[in-house]
């Protein structure tokens, strides 16, 4: 069997913004969607939990498009593709733009990014570490690696803003001074966060459409990465499952059955138990590797949009009906491991 699944994030005209946020066009998804379609047969959420409940297997090579973080733009710019094309899909939400009205942190860092040089940026990082700590602002402190490993870690940044996103998702800097940094300097370039997230995350209504379509999956309350949360932390972002479809459909006995693991490759076992408490029937990761079994299906792998056909760096090709590996960084069956914390 190969189970391939695929991710997306921001389907938009891919000149709309001058960096920061790196959009897949519709022209472009729709041309990726129909070379996939050359070997693989499309399958959702309903097909997977079918084959895990075993009653009908999965076809021998299949492909699983799902979208992450709940963006406007993928109902309303790709899902009438989807639906042109009779594929289905299944998008990943978030809790707190619902709930709380608050935009997610890493959508904040995405904005920042898109309205502020990487030099203008980390001089307001500068700036307001320094107002919010009291201590000059030592970006080597923060980052015990070399510029080269950094730059590895983000293939598709040029290195100041691979440097940039290294220290917004992975360096040492305290998480709550990070995100005090971040609002302060994303609350000076919009209006108003609610209206902000009225405009870029799906409405309840369009969720509650995509629910009852078997189209929704959870991708966390706070898009925190939940494999390095601790016990309680984890415990949270899934019990706020049960409250935010509640808000979006109504319906108190609604369920999620999908995860998507934000900022992840490796889950920790804890986590993946975590998942399994909650309901939830699988998962994905974003091991870049093929699905052989379904084994561990929480953990199943996940290449991204720009690992794939017509991606920045794709990894494999379909050739005259055949597949055909490009790079060795793509396995071609996940390992499933987890990461210990």
């Amino acid at each position: 069997m190969n189970f391939l699944a695929v991710n997306y994030h921001y389907i938009d005209e891919e000149d709309r913004y001058p960096r920061g946020i790196y959009p897949v066009s519709p022209a472009r998804f729709r041309l990726q969607l129909r070379e996939l379609g050359k070997f693989f047969k499309f399958v959702g959420q309903r097909e997977i939990l079918e084959a895990l409940e075993k009653k009908r297997p999965l076809p021998e090579n299949c492909c699983a498009i799902t979208f992450d973080d709940g963006l406007k733009s993928q109902y309303e710019r790709a899902l009438p593709i989807l639906d042109e094309m009779g594929i289905p899909a299944i998008f990943f939400i978030n809790g707190l733009p619902y709930l709380e009205r608050r935009v997610l942190f890493v959508h904040k860092v995405h904005w920042c990014r898109a309205h502020l040089s990487a030099d203008e940026f980390f001089s307001e990082v500068r700036r307001h570490y320094a107002l919010l700590s009291g201590k000059p602002f030592n970006f080597d402190s923060f980052a015990p690696v070399s510029a080269a490993e950094i730059e590895k870690l983000y293939p598709y940044d040029d290195p100041e803003e691979a440097h940039l996103k290294f220290l917004l998702n992975k360096s040492s800097l305290d998480l709550e001074l990070r995100e005090k940094i971040i609002d302060s300097i994303f609350q000076s370039l919009v209006a108003s966060e609610e209206k902000f997230c009225e405009n870029f995350y799906v409405s309840k209504q369009q969720a509650a459409s995509l629910h009852e379509r078997f189209y929704l999956g959870w991708h966390g309350y706070t898009h925190k990465p939940i494999a390095l949360l601790d016990s309680r932390a984890m415990e949270s972002e899934f019990k706020n499952a049960k409250r935010v479809l509640l808000q979006v459909t109504g319906d108190s006995r609604a369920k999620f059955s999908a995860v998507s693991f934000p900022h992840t490759f490796t889950v920790s076992s804890e986590a993946a138990q975590k998942a399994k408490t909650a309901g939830m029937k699988f998962g994905f990761t974003m091991e870049k590797a093929f699905n052989r079994t379904l084994k561990e299906p929480v953990l199943f792998a996940r290449l991204d949009a720009n690992d794939i056909s017509g991606g920045k760096q794709p990894l494999f090709e379909i050739k005259d009906g055949s597949l055909q590996i490009l790079s060795p960084r793509l396995r071609r069956g996940r390992e499933a491991y987890f990461q210990e914390i």
